[in-house]
């Protein structure tokens, strides 16, 4: 009975990364509107994914576009 009620306890960081957690989901949702298609043109498509991708990652499509 101890070991069942010791697993449904709160972890005593729980409210740090709840927080933590939180100001992710905020940031992602701040983000999601460079998402929303304006156009049904790939090229216009491609252009705004392109700038999405330059806003969300500071300029640095290196990240992404690197072989591996």
């Amino acid at each position: 009975m101890t070991a069942k009620f010791v697993k449904f306890q709160r972890p005593a960081d729980f409210n740090g990364k709840l927080a933590h957690v939180k100001h992710l989901l905020e940031d992602i949702e701040e983000r999601l509107s460079c998402l929303e298609i304006a156009s049904s043109e790939p090229d216009d498509i491609q252009n705004q994914l392109d700038q999405c991708m330059v806003t969300t990652l500071g300029g640095d499509l290196r990240l992404i576009t690197s072989p591996k």
